[in-house]
């Protein structure tokens, strides 16, 4: 009996499992972290930061190498909104930094221990916290991008819907946005065990569902995802961004050819990447000339 389009209980677990079929997993996650962990000790940056008073209200500022008044770049890590951290995602601050930006890796509390409205509610308070204190660290507020992955693609899709009027913010607080192998309809994982930890139910996959909750004003919009991810991932990114483009906001889908939903990350810093490339452009930042 299908639950969920054309998926049966189990084939629907599958199709939300993003390791399933996936060879080399741990390994490219290990390598994420180690060289996360090296970046984290030798580049000049301001870590740990309190954007909050909670104890996962933390955030690492990587500083530019050059210029003033820099773009910055906000990465919102995945892990199924139940795992990962700013420590082993932040591998990608480099490429960014050297080309005259800053990073930021954001961190948020987790599930089970706190449920999806809060986590959404916290990334929130973070981007409005790094707009706030933009020039103290020699960045420009008018230029602030974000990027996620996975949950964290999630993530970055609620704050581009954000009435930042609530903050006491301009309503353009966001001037683009990257989103790589995200989710954008909660429905199926509410009808998944593997997701049981979110504690879904019908108002809070329609409120924290970005599909149904596109921002007012549209912005430059990046939607990536592996050809080799499971045929719901990808339906998730090609629906959201028809759904965009539907309101007749501007907007770049890549499908990316021989990436998983692992190794798709790493295309984040690889300099010859398209996706490495359109993140740069979407910045305004000069790229470099392709090997």
């Amino acid at each position: 009996m299908n639950v969920y389009r054309n998926y049966g209980p189990q084939a629907l677990e599958l199709q939300y499992d993003p390791e399933a079929g996936v060879a080399g997993v741990k390994e490219c996650l290990e390598r994420y972290a180690i060289e996360s962990r090296r970046l984290r000790a030798s580049h000049p940056a301001r870590l740990d930061v309190a954007y909050g008073p909670g104890p996962a209200q933390r955030l690492d500022i990587y500083l530019a190498e050059h210029g003033e008044r820099v773009p910055i770049q906000v990465f919102v890590h995945g892990g199924a909104w139940k795992g990962s951290a700013k420590e082993d995602r932040s591998f990608p601050a480099d490429a960014f930094c050297s080309r005259g930006a800053a990073w930021i890796g954001l961190e948020y509390p987790l599930a089970p221990a706190v449920a999806l409205d809060e986590i959404v509610q916290q990334v929130r308070e973070g981007i409005a916290w790094i707009y706030r204190n933009a020039a103290t660290f020699g960045a420009d507020s008018t230029r602030l991008y974000i990027s996620g992955s996975s949950a964290g693609a999630h993530l970055c899709a609620m704050v581009i819907a954000t009435d930042w009027k609530r903050f006491g913010l301009a309503p353009s607080v966001i001037a683009g946005a990257t989103l790589i192998s995200g989710i954008f309809d909660l429905e199926p994982l509410s009808l998944t065990r593997g997701y049981a930890h979110l504690r879904l139910d019908p108002e809070s996959v329609e409120r924290n569902s970005p599909i149904h909750h596109l921002p007012g004003r549209e912005c430059p919009l990046v939607v990536a995802v592996g050809r080799a991810e499971t045929a719901e991932f990808v339906r998730q990114s090609v629906d959201y961004f028809r759904t965009w483009t539907d309101r007749g906001f501007a907007g770049h889908l890549m499908v990316l050819d021989g990436h998983h939903h692992f190794s798709i990350m790493g295309e984040m810093s690889r300099r010859e990447s398209p996706l490495h490339r359109a993140m740069l452009a979407q910045m305004g930042l000069a790229l470099e000339p392709a090997r």
